[in-house]
Order: structure tokens, then C-alpha cells, then sequence
């Protein structure tokens, strides 16, 4: 089984939405000015220390999947490929081969503190992302089939 966290954007590229991490850059996009410290209006109050509380847990929910490889791909290939395709990451991918499924309980994670900022984010399963391109024990790219 693949899952596949989106998030209500269109996908720039592919019909379909946006993925986690596009939420994620959107959301560090809008709060650029403010390089997420919180700004305070006179005395800092409670309000101030729960939302530095809130971007803290936001920050360490993306630390832990940063890390995730991406695909070397280079030239025409990547071109006429990647463009067309999605991340899914494996249901059974672990940080560590003898725990599973500990990739996808991170990513909830992640998916829940951006939920805290106001942005949905939605999980699909599928069992069949359609023809992968690129994959590691992480997580698959692949080109959706019409549907």
C-alpha cells in the first residue's frame, strides 16, 4: 500500500493536489517576514508563548522527515518524467528496517502540527500509484494513470 499526505492546492505540474511538503513551503512562504518569531504587541502574554510552543513542534515535525532522499535524476529524463509524477511513500517504511512503518507515523505527525497553522492536509491510500520512476525503501515516484 502507498500513501500519498495532500494538502488543498493544485499540484503545479500534474492534475492533482499538492503534496505535505508544498503545504509546508507555502506555509514558511507566508510567515517570511516574520522567519516564524512570534511578534509581540506590547507584554508577551500566554498567546505568545503557544504559538512559540506551536512553530517549535511544527519545526521538529518537519526535522524529523526532512531528511527523506530525493531522486537524482538529471536532463531530458527528468524533464519528461518527474514532472509528471507524485510521491508516495511506502506504508511499511521505516527509519530503521527493523521498525516499520515509523516514516508514516512521522509524517502524521507533520501532518497534524500543520493542521495546528490552519492548513489540511488529507491521507489517500492506494495500492497501485501507478508507474514508478524512481523509489527508494522510503518512497516511490511515480506517474498517476488515468483514472
Amino acid at each position: 500500500m502507498y500513501i500519498r499526505f495532500i494538502c488543498d492546492r493544485p499540484h503545479p505540474t500534474v492534475a492533482a493536489r499538492a503534496g505535505i511538503f508544498f503545504a509546508y513551503w507555502r506555509l514558511l512562504d507566508h510567515h517570511k517576514d516574520e522567519d516564524f518569531r512570534v511578534r509581540h504587541r506590547g507584554r508577551p502574554g500566554n498567546a505568545s508563548r503557544v504559538q512559540r510552543r506551536r512553530r517549535l513542534s511544527l519545526n521538529d515535525a518537519a526535522e524529523a522527515v526532512e531528511h527523506l532522499p530525493a531522486p537524482k535524476m538529471r536532463g531530458p529524463e527528468r524533464v519528461r518524467h518527474a514532472r509528471k509524477a507524485l510521491f508516495w511513500f511506502r506504508e511499511t517504511a521505516g527509519w530503521d528496517r527493523s521498525a516499520p512503518g515509523t516514516v508514516i507515523l512521522d509524517v502524521r505527525w507533520f501532518a497534524a502540527e500543520l493542521s495546528r497553522w490552519g492548513v489540511q492536509i488529507d491521507e489517500i491510500c492506494r495500492p497501485d500509484p501507478g508507474r514508478i520512476i524512481w523509489q527508494d525503501r522510503f518512497q516511490v515516484l511515480a506517474i498517476p494513470q488515468a483514472e
